[in-house]
């Protein structure tokens, strides 16, 4: 809405692909579902070469949602891609509203459908994360709740490119909402997945 006003298309049907220069400039388009270029700027970022804004406008905080998913023989799995172009800090939540069981496949009222809930940070590029980088812009933190029903994150034990988080009681009867750790990634191109997997599945 920033960027189009009122006449800002459907957030699903814009691809955002971000290209980066010799010079380390970063150039972002936005192409409509038909293919057509609705929109080139370019990104803003501290450059080397440039002399400085003299005014910027203040940090903004962008909200994005994953759908609900496709079926897959284990459960469902919905993902969005993400590319940064400076430390930024992710915020994940999981809202589960579910007013009807029928709805979620509960066919069966008397079942309480009990699921556990998976979310994945993934590189693309599928380079390890670190926290140890002298350079510290390279390296991933976390920002630790205290309250003790935020879930944290851990690296995957097979594939250090990726973050893991969960949650095991997530019941299509009652609503839920369910917090991560904020997360500090580094600038790249990431995908966020979520899998709610039923109990007793891989």
């Amino acid at each position: 809405m920033r960027l189009f006003g009122d006449e800002a298309p459907n957030k699903q049907s814009v691809l955002k692909t971000i290209t980066i220069d010799q010079n380390n400039t970063a150039t972002v388009t936005y192409t409509s579902k038909e293919g057509k270029v609705i929109a080139t700027a370019m990104a803003f970022q501290d450059q080397p070469d440039l002399l400085s804004l003299s005014q910027t406008d203040a940090a903004i905080t962008v909200q994005d949602t994953i759908g609900k998913g496709i079926a897959t023989a284990t459960g469902l799995v919905g993902s969005k891609r993400l590319a940064i172009l400076e430390p930024t800090r992710l915020g994940l939540s999981y809202q589960n509203q579910c007013p009807d069981p029928e709805q979620a496949g509960c066919f069966n009222t008397q079942l309480n459908c009990q699921f556990e809930l998976w979310v994945y940070v993934k590189k693309i590029d599928g380079t390890p994360f670190t926290t140890r980088s002298a350079n510290a812009s390279q390296n991933v933190r976390f920002i630790a709740s205290r309250d003790t029903a935020v879930r944290h994150w851990t690296f995957l034990p097979a594939d250090s490119s990726v973050l893991v988080s969960r949650d095991t009681n997530v019941t299509c009867r009652t609503a839920s909402s369910i917090r991560f750790d904020t997360l500090v990634l580094p600038a790249g191109s990431y995908q966020v997945e979520k899998r709610l997997v039923p109990k007793g599945g891989n």
